[in-house]
């Protein structure tokens, strides 16, 4: 009875260290999105929820200049405008902002300096779901200062 324990905790950890880690961001990206990205060279989630079917989730992603370069070819990505504004004032603080506690905006603010963020010199792409019952967005914005794409990505409970 023992063995089996060990070997069902065993099972258990292979499994969930394959979801977590199996995956790579650019095949997440290209099934969920539609949208090809490279894999980071580094890689944090400071906030995530995941479970029944609700997510919310803040990514920060570390890039080489090459592939930096690369996202802001693309036809997706666009420099960072009044729209980007208006987004993150309504349906991120309404959809994103709203669900996480206090301890969570703190980290939040930590890892995300707007004023600094939210300049010409950078990228965004607003990725949408849009079904009667349920809203999802993933915002993308790539700072080139630092080589880092930010991923704030919502699909929090159900639409009223």
């Amino acid at each position: 009875m023992k063995k089996m324990f060990i070997i069902f905790t065993i099972a258990i950890f292979v499994i969930v260290i394959h979801l977590r880690f199996g995956s790579n961001i650019h095949d997440i990206y290209k099934e969920n999105w539609n949208i090809s990205i490279p894999n980071p060279t580094k890689y944090i989630s400071p906030i995530e929820h995941v479970g029944a079917g609700d997510i919310l989730v803040f990514d920060i992603m570390h890039y080489e200049d090459e592939d930096i370069r690369y996202l802001i070819s693309k036809k997706e990505f666009s420099r960072i405008d009044f729209e980007l504004e208006r987004f993150y004032n309504n349906e991120v603080r309404k959809n994103f902002f709203y669900y996480l506690n206090g301890e969570e905006l703190k980290k939040f603010n930590f890892y995300f300096d707007k004023e600094k963020i939210f300049n010409e010199d950078n990228f965004y792409v607003i990725l949408e779901k849009n079904t009667e019952s349920r809203y999802n967005f993933n915002l993308l914005i790539v700072d080139v200062g630092d080589n880092i794409l930010y991923s704030i990505h919502s699909n929090y409970g159900d639409r009223t």
